[in-house]
């Protein structure tokens, strides 16, 4: 007998072949047979007529490493039809956990991943793992490991470059990692300490992960007017160790370069892989980004860390002095706020009390109601809250973002953000339901097989995740089913967290977990290890 049959559903296979009309068999968690089957006794039937059946989504980049151990989690995921994540990104991840730099550390990550009601602190990415693997989810659960979490364990805070103990160090943390299961190392460049990495210790790291046969995905030190330069950095150093290089949320950040640097990133790419290196990226569909207030200092501010902040930015010159440089273009500082405006930053999350009147309200908003200059009041939030001030950054031209997303070698992703509190990016909720529904069925941005294949086998493949992706035999039994006339992100930046329509059903190793809204199974997922 067998334990589901989905019948006469449309199947869009994510092998980006012609979609067909067949019945799909699933036994043991897997994708048994497909084809018409009558009269075979099943404990479980789907009608799918008249909907799309798709393999589940794959999220290469979210950042849910504590949040995967709370309650509730997993409906976002689930009602856009995402079957497997991949945390671990942008050099942030849960382990190892720097117990010598407990405050500093919680406070960097929080804004990023948020704190979890789960208190333990993971001394390394084995212990991490280990726990993990302890657990049941509602969707499948994949990790990098951060290399700027990394650093941190190793060395704090501190902008000097790392003596060759500290690198060893560095390489045993890498080692551990990828021994755990890790699918590869997240590396973001933008964000201190990590951004004190010089060429010779990231060609290091890159050799150490070469060894694995593993992937360095990369926030890049610039998004803006130094996107090209950025880009060839990674670049030049994966070819040089041949290590697979994947670009996160590829974008040409500041209106000065909107038009223009995603056209020039994307044939720097193609160069790059016609000179050998093995090169792909990530897209979300949104113009605007998340991340926190405190990243859009500059450098030398935040290159001794965190703690000298309070003296820096309580000092009346040098508030002026940072205050002036926000008017100018500067040599390796990409200064988003003098293409943008201040107008362009909503603050999302706070901590304390005292200032959760500002959440929803952007930077020239908050000036006028405290009476300070933008930057002071940033300067303000930033003394009182540290790291875990989040934004909403609206930065980034539609126009570009529908162009990268059309590039061949690249994937959809969300880039999914869990504050401690505040408001959400709606990318959380809104990101595969958008593509589907606004680029594919409304402006035929992207076909159905195309947009497919973003979202499922490519990722699958390009991060190793084994028998997932794709609807053929043998493959796990990861499903969605959905009604494409249906399908609508109901997310907005002002409603980040309201839940999608038009997917009907969706499969996690053959166990139905979401049907019509709801989350009918919370246990079906696994914390997983990249297939070898």
């Amino acid at each position: 007998m067998a334990d589901m049959i989905i019948k006469d559903g449309v199947i869009v296979d994510g092998t980006k072949s012609i979609p067909y009309r067949a019945d799909i068999l699933i036994e043991d968690g897997m994708i048994r047979d497909i084809g018409f089957f009558e009269g075979i006794p099943s404990f479980a039937t789907i009608d799918a007529k008249n909907r799309i059946v798709m393999p589940g989504f794959i999220d290469v980049h979210r950042h849910a490493d504590l949040r995967i151990f709370d309650p509730g989690f997993g409906k976002a995921e689930l009602s856009q039809g995402i079957t497997s994540i991949i945390n671990g990104n942008c050099g942030f991840s849960a382990a190892p956990f720097p117990h010598k730099h407990k405050k500093e550390f919680e406070d960097h990550i929080r804004p990023v991943m948020g704190k979890s009601e789960l208190s333990r602190e993971f001394s390394s990415f084995t212990e991490y793992a280990k726990y993990a693997k302890t657990r049941k989810y509602p969707l499948n659960v994949f990790s990098l490991a951060g290399n700027g979490t990394i650093r941190i364990f190793v060395k704090g805070f501190d902008d000097k470059a790392l003596t060759p103990d500290e690198l060893f160090s560095v390489r045993d943390n890498i080692y551990d990692a990828f021994d755990a299961g890790a699918c590869g190392i997240s590396m973001g460049l933008m964000y201190m300490p990590e951004g004190n990495y010089t060429r010779d210790e990231l060609s290091y790291i890159m050799s150490i992960v070469k060894k694995f046969d593993g992937i360095i995905t990369v926030h890049l030190r610039s998004e803006g007017s130094t996107l090209i330069a950025s880009l060839k950095e990674v670049a030049e150093i994966a070819r040089i160790n041949d290590v697979k290089l994947h670009i996160s949320h590829l974008k040409a950040a500041g209106k000065e370069n909107w038009r223009k640097k995603i056209y020039e990133a994307i044939e720097a790419i193609d160069t790059h892989r016609n000179e050998g290196v093995d090169i792909t990226c990530d897209v979300y569909p949104y113009d605007a980004g998340a991340t926190n207030l405190l990243s859009l200092l500059p450098p030398v501010v935040l290159k001794k860390g965190i703690s000298n902040l309070k003296s820096i930015l309580s000092d009346a010159q040098m508030r002026k002095n940072i205050s002036q440089m926000y008017e100018r273009e500067i040599e390796d500082w990409d200064n988003i706020l003098y293409h943008t405006g201040w107008d362009s930053v909503i603050i999302t999350s706070v901590l304390h009390d005292e200032n959760k009147v500002f959440i929803g309200k952007n930077m020239t908003e908050i000036s006028k109601i405290t009476g300070r200059t933008p930057f002071e009041a940033a300067a303000d939030l930033i003394l009182k809250e540290g790291a875990n001030a989040g934004i909403i950054i609206k930065h980034m031209d539609e126009k570009d973002v529908k162009y990268a997303t059309t590039y061949e070698h690249a994937m959809i992703a969300s880039d999914s953000i869990y504050p401690a509190s505040g408001m959400s990016h709606p990318r959380t909720s809104g990101t595969f339901p958008r593509v589907l529904g606004k680029w594919v069925r409304d402006e035929k941005l992207l076909d159905i097989k195309e947009a497919v294949y973003k979202m499922s086998a490519f990722p699958a493949k390009r991060f190793a995740l084994g028998k997932k992706g794709m609807i053929v035999k043998g493959y796990d039994a990861d499903i969605v089913i959905a009604e494409l006339d249906k399908i609508n992100d109901k997310a907005s930046y002002i409603e980040p967290d309201a839940l999608p329509e038009g997917i009907a059903h969706v499969i996690i190793s053959g166990i139905e977990v979401y049907c019509d809204r709801v989350v009918t199974n919370n246990t079906a997922g696994r914390f997983l290890e990249r297939k070898v």
